[in-house]
């Protein structure tokens, strides 16, 4: 009978550079807890010195994991680990019975992720993945609470890394490296604050709406694409709204998500008003969009009708800026009706811009 062989204990860490997204050198790193059922995972967020030819504060953020590796993969870390291939390395057998032809493999740091065992091939793959994303999710939550611009990919990676004893760490290799500029505002001298109201955010199992995500690419693609950023911020507001009602009416799911959908501008005027809201923009009737705004989604949508059927959509680049912030501005107010009443203050406009979104219609009849 084989002895069971006891857990490797194994950190893995993943070192990013988030450009433009400032943490302030006095206020230190702050760190917070992503939850994970396989593993301990923590995101630490330190101030970095300004980068020459880069414009504001860099910042960098580490993902940290901690994890027991049992049987044959975490035995074949601690041969990784004295910089040899495990057996099982997908390698010709001749280079496995060579130390010069084996450190070959370790010049870059590891060896590629096809040449290792399909095991830890797996393994170092899941984990780059959990990391990314916990560091994207956290991100993407600051945009979401306090408003942030961030792109989709909002980080360049700097290191994978592992370690059996978090004093010696050998690089880990990883699939699809690259550098993407972010480009976010200074956390300020509330960023303690607002990273506790992540933390709060994550530990009740909060991601970052699909909507706000779809019109973080939008926004994106408004530089280089007009047709492109229109789909994506209807499909942005429509996802958005079919959430809302999937939220404020659980009984309504199934048919929302697999039913024909109505126009969206039909669903925002007559339906919308009908929705039972955890929260009101104003107080003594039911909340329905002002006829500029619904006036605005039918102009949306025969564009994209009109790009959709023939190709072509005249699209005004500053009516698109302004028909995104109105976008944003509704994905918020869907917040807001389901409860998060901090989603209000994240409108974006002057006093009053409120009333320019929203009007009062008389209360439900007996």
């Amino acid at each position: 009978m084989t002895k069971p062989t006891s857990a490797v204990s194994a950190s893995f860490r993943t070192r990013l550079l988030c450009l433009n997204l400032q943490i302030r050198p006095d206020t230190g790193p702050i760190a917070v807890r992503f939850p994970s059922e396989k593993a301990e995972v923590t995101v630490t967020f330190v101030p970095l010195e300004p980068v020459p030819s880069e414009i504001g504060y860099t910042m960098k953020a580490t993902v940290l994991t901690k994890r027991a590796i049992p049987g044959r993969p975490g035995q074949d870390l601690q041969v990784l680990a004295e910089q040899r291939l495990p057996q099982g390395s997908r390698v010709e057998p001749s280079h496995l019975a060579d130390p010069k032809v084996q450190r070959i493999y370790f010049e870059s740091g590891c060896p590629p992720l096809d040449v290792l065992p399909p095991h830890l091939d797996a393994l170092f793959t899941e984990v780059h993945a959990e990391h990314g994303a916990a560091a994207r999710r956290t991100v993407q939550l600051l945009r979401w609470r306090y408003g942030f611009e961030v792109p989709t990919q909002p980080f360049a990676l700097i290191a994978a890394e592992w370690s059996l004893d978090q004093e010696t760490w050998q690089m880990m290799s990883t699939r699809g490296q690259g550098r993407v500029r972010v480009s976010l505002r200074d956390l300020g001298p509330s960023a303690i604050g607002r990273m506790s109201e992540v933390q709060r955010l994550l530990d009740t199992g909060c991601e970052m709406p699909v909507g706000h995500e779809l019109l973080a690419e939008a926004e994106e693609y408004a530089f280089a694409s007009l047709r492109s950023s229109l789909v994506l911020s209807l499909a942005a507001l429509e996802v958005g709204f079919k959430g809302l009602v999937s939220n404020l009416v659980p009984a309504a799911a199934w048919l929302v998500a697999e039913a024909p959908s109505p126009p969206l501008e039909k669903m925002l005027r007559d339906y919308l008003p009908m929705l039972p809201k955890a929260l009101e923009g104003k107080a003594g009737g039911r909340d329905t969009l002002t006829f500029t705004v619904l006036d605005e989604v039918r102009k949306a949508v025969r564009l994209r009708n009109d790009l959709v059927h023939t190709g072509k959509a005249k699209i005004d680049g500053r009516w698109l800026d302004s028909w995104l912030s109105l976008c944003r501005d509704l994905l918020y107010l869907f917040d807001f009706y389901q409860g998060h009443s901090w989603a209000l203050r994240q409108i974006e406009g002057p006093p009053g811009h409120l009333a320019e979104l929203i009007r009062q219609e008389d209360g439900p009849s007996g």
